[in-house]
This record gives C-alpha cells, structure tokens and sequence, in this order.
C-alpha cells in the first residue's frame, strides 16, 4: 500500500512549477513561475460526491483553468467541449510525466 501512496504523492507533487496544460482560451492566467499549477482530476470519471480520478485521469492547469473545468466559473460551457480540452491537456501532461519519471506510462500506472 505504501507504494501506490507513495507514486500518487509523487505524481501530485510534479505539478509544481510545471506549465498548465488546459490553456483554456480566455480563461487561463500565466503567472511567473507557473505557482497556482496543481494536478487536476478528471471531473467526468467522478462517481459520488467528493470522489477523485486516479492520478493518470489528470492534468495540469493552472487555477483559472482548474475553475473552468470544474465548472466553478464557466458553467454555461458546453460538456463536450470540456472534455475535448481535457483530453489533450491529459495528453500533453502523460507526455511530462513520461519525462519526469523516465518510464513510459504503463510503468507508471503499474506502481499506482
């Protein structure tokens, strides 16, 4: 058990100082040195008030963008379209966790 805490914190953790990856277009705020980026899970898997993706149903994005998706603010945005968003932004982020970690991802998702 220890391992899977250990790899999610880790994937978590990369975030930090990482480029948002949502670069939603009218929403996404660039700050300096990229400091309001955290890992952002998938709100289309979600089953149940409060339940979380798994840390490879995630991204990067910055707190603007995180909103957005979440539907804190922009919740007239159609579904699809955030989802369209979402899946190359999971995309982009697979391809930096690739690089972070030096192993392909399903070497990743086996230490979850």
């Amino acid at each position: 058990m220890k391992r899977i805490k250990g790899m999610a914190k880790k994937i978590r953790a990369s975030a930090r100082g990482e480029a948002c990856t949502l670069l939603v277009h009218g929403v996404h705020k660039q700050t300096p040195d990229n400091d309001t980026v955290v890992l952002c899970h998938s709100p289309f898997a979600q089953s149940g008030v409060g339940a979380k993706a798994d840390e490879l149903d995630s991204c990067y994005g910055c707190d603007a963008c995180h909103s957005w998706l979440d539907s804190r603010t922009h919740a007239h945005e159609p579904r699809r379209i955030k989802e369209t968003v979402f899946k190359v932004a999971k995309l982009v982020t697979h391809c930096r966790l690739e690089e972070k970690f030096e192993m392909p991802l399903d070497k990743i998702a086996e230490k979850l």
